[in-house]
């Protein structure tokens, strides 16, 4: 399959709570395709969740990784801080 948007390499800037192999300060993660819309922008994550990590990209987008529990994604889920779309995660390995 391709990637319909494109791909961001986002850098782990602060974990709170998640314990997700690979998820911590200075790995790097990569946004893939779209998978829902959440009712609200990602931002919102950090003062509603327990668990959550914070990312940021080369443009200085920042970004908020959840597990996310939705008919059409459940597990690791990335969304920008500015917008209500979540996007697949997948972990750059190196």
């Amino acid at each position: 399959m391709s990637i319909a948007y494109s791909s961001t390499k986002v850098r782990i800037v602060e974990v709170q709570g998640l314990e997700i192999p690979g998820l911590a300060e200075g790995a790097t993660w990569q946004k893939g395709n779209l998978l829902f819309r959440s009712p609200r922008e990602g931002w919102s994550c950090r003062e509603e969740k327990s668990q959550w990590a914070r990312g940021l990209d080369a443009q200085g987008r920042f970004y908020v990784l959840w597990v996310a529990d939705h008919f059409r994604a459940r597990g690791l889920v990335i969304q920008p801080e500015e917008s209500c779309y979540c996007f697949e995660v997948s972990r750059i390995s190196g």
